[in-house]
């Protein structure tokens, strides 16, 4: 069967050769991840023959559900590139139970870094619900923990997925003592899980180093921590001496339980073989992973209150950082953790000295003000201006051409306003077709010399009024003169039909003729049209090329509190309503994030006003509109006059149920879900709350 692949032909022999399997794979690895007619993958067809680990092996490899290993020269820790794949992964790991544990170990310990091995980990099977570690046996559990050892002592967790830059990579683990890491303690005796060391001078089991130990059964006293390693040597540094330079507390900045530096670290995660990490205590979530792990947070009861709580913390958390001269100068919902009931900062090590020039990459927490060249192109409203003008000025012209007064010109065609004007005609025409100016009806033949026309008795209409009365007319006139014959009388009818006829056909053939102007005309209009607009288009274009394009250039600037104030404005809105598109830093690409940036003006700040009021009332808005002011000289100027605003000091009056929100998806935008009365009635209670205070 010529469906069949060569490779699914040798599976399906018995006693086939390994080396014949191996050498196909090897010509052609595509061929690992194509079913055969009848559905079953290799994979299946090798386990099912039961080969030997080596192909299991090669076959698995080929059809993974994420690239594995590193690139040439790549300094990070790996990236997660997705694959096309028949689930070989799934039925090596979990339908196959514990039996192929030992190829799994072998093939994740060659290639897989330790974001690779987490990813799949967490992989999902061919239901697309069920986690592989949660539907993994025992010892392949346990054969994760032991692959995801990390420098002795670390135990990488599996029940999340790490935070990963191209400056760091973070991840939850744990931390099972400092003996592991001084005793370096690695072996066979750990796979099942780490263990604990004890020294014992009587009773030995093993020896390091000419002391001796001796390892007793693991004991779940682990502390949970987050394991965060650096690419630069730079960054590095500075995180670990950051907060005793700066004298800064804990209860504000997260708290360093071990740094660890080691240039001759050997494990696949690692193409340098150096690492650099630091462990913290572990936190509960990031702010931006509590907003996003519940989409209906934002219309829960006592949201605004918390909210304001929340957003105080943060406040006094910078207010702390700014005390001790420095900025952060990269706040994002992810540079504040959660531990326990507080909240701390993250990843102060990049923050800089105070009066020093801000630098680093471009980040979605800029302020407008760190842009180089910020003259606008052409703003969008100019453009829909312009072509607003350019077809408001194509219709004037249109009207102003057809505005020649004319009548009808035949039964179904009159002229009017929309039409284009007739061609000047000369005087001799003007007398020849003369006549045409009159249709028809005007002449009261509307339906004459057809064949209703014809039946005697046919009741008169508005139409053909004239030719009833001719009609009549002649008949009385034949029954006064009886001398008169019918045949003369029919030749008098028939020459009128006649001329009728031919004045019927003179009226459409200049139909006709009107008609095609009418279509020159408009096809000349949209000729014209596309003209102007690709003319639109050229002159926008080299505006374009003439005017400075917006260019992300922190050197320019002095390290200050003003730029984490316009951060600390972008996280405020963001958990107020949500992420909206009014927002610079809602922005997809970084040249989207440039262009809205350097656009960002007044009427942006009032728009976002109008939403975040509708939602935290007058005292929110106010506040927001002095921490995204675009004139960094009108912003508030430090974090304890932020502090110091009454929105942190006066009761926030949550919605009615009636006026409850609700965010659209994927946080875009927010909708208001009450009646209008109820909406009214939210908005005068916070006025007379308003005019107390003020009082």
């Amino acid at each position: 069967d010529q469906r069949y692949l060569p490779l699914h032909l040798a599976l399906m022999m018995k006693k086939v050769n390994p080396l014949v399997v191996l050498s196909l794979i090897k010509a052609a690895p595509f061929t690992a991840g194509v079913p055969t007619p009848s559905g079953d993958m290799p994979i299946h067809l090798a386990t099912k023959a039961e080969l030997k680990p080596e192909i299991i092996k090669t076959l698995l490899a080929a059809d993974m559900p994420i690239e594995l290993g590193t690139k040439a020269g790549n300094l990070s820790m790996g990236t997660i590139v997705h694959r096309e794949h028949g689930h070989s992964w799934w039925h090596v790991a979990v339908d196959k139970r514990s039996k192929y544990v030992d190829v799994v170990f072998s093939l994740l310990s060659d290639f897989a870094t330790y974001i690779q091995i987490v990813a799949l980990a967490r992989s999902v099977g061919p239901d697309q619900k069920t986690v592989t570690i949660d539907a993994a046996s025992a010892p392949l559990v346990d054969a994760f923990k032991n692959i995801l050892r990390f420098y002795y002592r670390y135990e990488i967790s599996t029940m999340k997925m790490p935070l990963c830059t191209d400056e760091n990579q973070s991840f939850p683990a744990f931390d099972h003592g400092e003996d592991l890491e001084r005793f370096k303690v690695t072996g066979p005796w750990l796979k099942s899980g780490f263990t604990k060391i004890r020294e014992n001078s009587r009773q030995t089991a093993a020896s390091e180093r000419g002391r001796e130990i001796m390892y007793i059964p693991w004991e779940p006293d682990q502390r949970e921590i987050t394991l965060r390693c650096y690419t630069f040597e730079e960054h590095f540094n500075a995180e670990k001496t950051i907060r005793d330079q700066k004298n800064m507390s804990s209860d504000y900045v997260e708290n360093i339980v071990s740094i660890h530096s080691d240039s001759n670290y050997v494990n696949t995660s690692f193409t340098t073989g150096k690492i650099m990490c630091i462990s913290f205590e572990r936190n509960e979530g990031t702010l931006g992973e509590v907003m996003a792990s519940n989409d209906k947070i934002r219309s829960q009861a006592g949201w605004l209150s918390n909210c304001q709580t929340v957003l105080k913390e943060l406040a006094t958390c910078l207010h702390h950082l700014h005390d001790k001269g420095v900025v952060h100068g990269r706040l994002d919902m992810d540079s504040f953790g959660q531990f326990g009931r507080k909240w701390k900062l993250l990843n102060v090590g990049n923050s800089t000295a105070m009066g020093n020039a801000m630098g680093g990459v471009l980040r979605k927490s800029a302020p407008p003000e760190s842009l180089s060249g910020v003259q606008p192109i052409l703003p969008s409203s100019a453009i829909s201006a312009e072509k607003g003008r350019s077809r408001s000025k194509a219709r004037a012209n249109r009207a102003s051409s057809s505005s020649v007064k004319g009548g009808s010109i035949g039964p179904s065609v009159s002229i009017g306003r929309k039409l284009p004007p007739l061609p000047a005609q000369g005087k001799s025409e003007r007398k020849k077709f003369g006549v045409f100016i009159f249709g028809l009806k005007d002449l009261g033949l509307g339906n004459y010399g057809t064949k209703k026309s014809r039946k005697q008795g046919t009741p008169a209409d508005d139409d053909s009024l004239g030719l009833h009365s001719m009609d009549s007319s002649l008949a009385s006139v034949h029954e006064g003169n009886n001398t008169a014959t019918d045949e003369a009388s029919a030749r008098v009818i028939a020459m009128q039909e006649d001329e009728i006829s031919r004045l019927r056909r003179a009226l459409e053939e200049k139909e006709h003729i009107y008609r095609r102007q009418l279509a020159e005309e408009r096809a000349t209009f949209k000729r014209q049209e596309a003209d102007r607009q690709r003319e639109l288009q050229k002159k926008l274009a080299n505006q374009k090329a003439t005017t400075p394009v917006p260019r992300y250039a922190p050197e320019k600037l002095m390290a200050s509190a003003s730029w984490d104030v316009w951060s600390f404005g972008l996280i405020m809105v963001e958990a107020i309503i949500g992420k909206s598109s009014l927002l610079p830093s809602s922005s997809d690409s970084d040249d989207d994030f440039l262009e809205h940036l350097s656009r960002f003006s007044d009427t942006d700040l009032v728009a976002i006003c109008d939403e975040v009021g509708d939602i935290a009332g007058q005292f929110a808005v106010d506040l927001v509109a002095r921490l995204l002011h675009p004139k960094p000289q009108q912003r508030i100027t430090s974090m304890d006059k932020v502090l110091q605003h009454k929105y942190f000091h006066e009761e926030v009056i949550e919605p009615s149920n009636a006026s409850r929100i609700r965010i659209k998806s994927k946080g875009s935008k927010l909708k208001n879900l009450s009646v209008t009365a109820s909406k009214e009635s939210l908005r005068s209670r916070q006025l007379r709350q308003s005019s107390n205070s003020r009082r």
